[in-house]
């Protein structure tokens, strides 16, 4: 049976994917898991696994092709099967194997009381028709765009159905300026990047519709400490193991313990998650992103260092797929490492709560009624204040600081 290889929701993204590059051809054998081919978004750069092992047939698109995402791009059948190409949405450029590429047809639009409608497999057209006034461009183009302040409108896309494509964007670039606000003396103006319209939207989205609280509290970090240098002593390839995974599995124990901030406001009630997915703070040339670490409380600290560094590389990298970018019930974001004592974090949408942790540092405190040198960090709780109340979201805070201060707890 043919199984189609489809290109992946990316998330909170343009909905659209450009074709970076096959690396299997038509013919070839595939696995499961096996990488088929690269894509990229306006988030990220990632590959295109098999669902189904098999032969690679059907190939429609070529490298640079733009797709909407969750359009079948080939199939994988079983040896010897030849099976009857699907109907491919119409707008794109696509060959089977022998086919030369043909121009798209014609948009049929729907007249009211009958007559032609629209091809059902015209998603641009239909995208297109809902969202009126909006340029038809590609995930590349309107980064450029946004990156050089080029108004899509006064672009003539040279694509399929005018769609603008990155070569359009780049030769209306080439000698313009910017629109810009009134330039004001001894400043600069620069556009949204793509990523960072992204990010400003959602957090101001965060901002406007969730009421949100931050609790802070100081904790002894003596034992902490130690305990991370007894860890790089004992395990293995643990040199590098960071305070951030000792604090993704003291607010997993945490999230265990008391379930209520692991959880969202959802159509009028709230939604209670068994699983805890923790979303990690990645800074990156791009801008913010938000790995998730599944199952955090059911896995060791070494188990989630491994996982961190190699979430936190690949985001860096832009090679992160659309599953490990969703999915959080709860996000943890670090900035000890920039000499942050404390900050007010915003809660990730549709998230309900985020822990922010600040530097280790050694600084004087009081023992046993005397002053003697010390290791504190201060952790910040922010949360939707529509989901608990000031009481149970300081009982949670409460908790990640005894369990901070007494990190032996966690094997109790």
């Amino acid at each position: 049976m043919a199984v189609d290889v489809l290109i992946p929701n990316a998330g909170q993204t343009s909905g659209e994917a450009t074709i970076l590059r096959w690396l299997k051809k038509p013919g070839d054998s595939v696995k499961i898991g096996e990488a088929l081919l690269e894509v990229e978004t306006d988030k990220a750069t990632m590959e295109v696994e098999a669902t189904a092992a098999g032969v690679l047939q059907g190939v429609r698109y070529e490298t640079g092709a733009v797709v909407p995402v969750l359009t079948a791009v080939a199939v994988i059948v079983e040896a010897g099967e030849r099976p009857k190409p699907p109907a491919r949405p119409s707008g794109f450029p696509f060959k089977e194997e022998g086919e030369a590429l043909s121009p798209p047809a014609p948009i049929r639009h729907a007249r009211r009381g009958g007559g032609a409608q629209p091809d059902s497999g015209d998603l641009l057209a239909i995208m297109r028709a809902h969202r009126p006034g909006r340029a038809l461009a590609s995930p590349l183009a309107r980064a450029l765009a946004a990156d050089t302040g080029l108004a899509l409108t006064a672009v003539t896309g040279s694509g399929p159905r005018g769609r603008i494509m990155k070569r359009d964007t780049q030769s209306e670039a080439i000698g313009a300026r910017p629109s810009q606000p009134t330039t004001e003396p001894g400043s600069r103006w620069i556009p949204f990047s793509a990523t960072r319209r992204t990010i400003a939207e959602r957090m101001a989205a965060s901002w406007r519709e969730a009421p949100q609280v931050t609790l802070t509290t100081e904790a002894d970090a003596e034992a902490l400490a130690r305990l991370r240098a007894q860890f790089q002593i004992d395990l293995p390839d643990a040199d590098d193991l960071s305070y951030t995974d000792l604090f993704v599995k003291i607010a997993a124990a945490a999230l265990r313990e008391q379930p209520q901030l692991n959880a969202r406001v959802e159509d009028g009630g709230i939604r209670l998650f068994d699983a805890i997915h923790i979303g990690l703070a990645v800074d990156t040339e791009r801008g913010l992103v938000v790995p998730v670490i599944r199952e955090a409380d059911r896995k060791g600290v070494a188990q989630i260092a491994r996982e961190r560094r190699d979430l936190a590389e690949r985001a860096r990298g832009g090679r992160l797929r659309p599953d490990e970018l969703s999915g959080g019930t709860f996000t943890l974001t670090n900035l000890g490492a920039f000499e942050i004592d404390a900050f007010t974090p915003i809660v990730n949408p549709p998230e309900g709560a985020v822990l922010g942790v600040g530097r280790i540092v050694k600084k004087p405190v009081v023992r046993d009624d005397e002053l003697r040198p010390g290791m504190t960090v201060v952790l910040s709780l922010t949360f939707d204040h529509r989901l608990v109340d000031g009481g149970p979201a300081a009982r949670f805070l409460q908790r990640i600081k005894t369990l901070v201060e007494k990190p032996h707890l966690l094997i109790a």
